[in-house]
Formats: C-alpha cells, structure tokens, sequence
C-alpha cells in the first residue's frame, strides 16, 4: 500500500476530497472544518494554527485516518 502524503500546506478540502475518513479527525478535535465554506483555502497548518493544535500531531492523525481502510 502506498503511503499517503499528508502534508502542513495541503487544503482541508483536498484531504477532505480525497480522504473522506480524516473528516472524523476534524469532528474528534472539535474544529469547523468539515463543512467549512473556508475549507478550500484553509492549508492544514493553518487549522492546527487556528485552533492551537500541535501540527505534527494533527498531519499524523489526518495521514493514519486517510490510510485507514473504509469500512464495507
């Protein structure tokens, strides 16, 4: 399997698109961004930013919860 590349300057939206399972992420850390009309602008670093969180921590839970199988 290869690898998925979760990076700081990635749009919400683009992982978002990509990878609908990392929204569980976004929901867990109590953030908007998951129905954001500002996800598309909004680069991952900026959410860990805005909302104080650590952002190595955050791009790694986005990258396991993108990795993860879907359910089915």
């Amino acid at each position: 399997m290869i690898p998925i590349q979760v990076t700081p300057d990635m749009q919400v939206d683009e992982l978002l698109r990509q990878h609908p399972a990392a929204g569980q992420v976004f929901i867990h850390l109590h953030t908007g961004c998951v129905g954001c009309p500002f996800a598309r602008f909004c680069t991952l670093a900026d959410v860990a930013q805005n909302y104080g969180l650590d952002c190595g921590k955050l791009i790694r839970s986005l990258g396991q919860a993108a990795q993860a199988k879907p359910p089915g």
